[in-house]
């Protein structure tokens, strides 16, 4: 089991695992003795607290993945720093993040093909909790397709493809007659 935590980083060990009737909850800590603050980057080796983190990752055998992560919150002995103390950041999720950045990839994926509300749907089959708004801002977040400062003039418009049931939209830059379209 071990070896599957090394997956996610090099410097994180497995402490113990739990399988409950629907999730498999893995206990984790870094093996890192010294970590550095991010706000001026100087090393520090002294401990404030320690509090868990709860991050979702990819589901393993139809249960849900659960890492507990033990999060150090640290010292910062610079002097010049604005900051007394920092919390350890995790190479495998962004700063305060509740999912892995491998399961946002997979959610994004999942989502960019389907609509929001039925990419839960499926999501949710596959062992994974998120919800349409969840989805929405991660989508929001994602790097834009199209480069916006050559498109002056845009026509967007919605459609019924069947009502009450399929939805799409349509986009169309006016100036070159090139358009898209999405259901929803």
């Amino acid at each position: 089991m071990d070896e599957f935590i090394k997956l996610l980083h090099k410097d994180y060990e497995l402490v113990q695992y739990q399988m409950k009737d629907k999730a498999i909850i893995f206990h984790i800590q870094s093996s890192r003795k010294e970590l550095a603050c991010p706000f001026c980057g100087s090393k520090s080796m002294r401990t404030h607290s320690v509090y868990e983190r709860e991050i979702q990752d990819l589901p393993i055998q139809e249960k849900k993945v659960i890492l507990l992560v033990t999060t150090r919150k640290m010292f910062c002995d610079n002097p010049q720093c604005q900051h007394t103390t920092f919390a350890e950041v995790h190479p495998f999720a962004a700063p305060k993040a509740q999912k892995t950045d491998r399961l946002v990839k997979n959610i994004l994926h999942t989502s960019a093909q389907l609509s929001s509300l039925n990419a839960s749907k499926l999501l949710k089959s596959g062992h994974i909790t998120v919800c349409k708004s969840s989805i929405c801002s991660l989508l929001k977040k994602m790097p834009a397709i199209v480069d916006k400062s050559s498109i002056t003039k845009v026509c967007v418009d919605d459609f019924a493809l069947r009502k009450r049931f399929f939805y799409g939209t349509v986009m169309i830059d006016l100036e070159r007659e090139v358009g898209c379209s999405t259901n929803g």
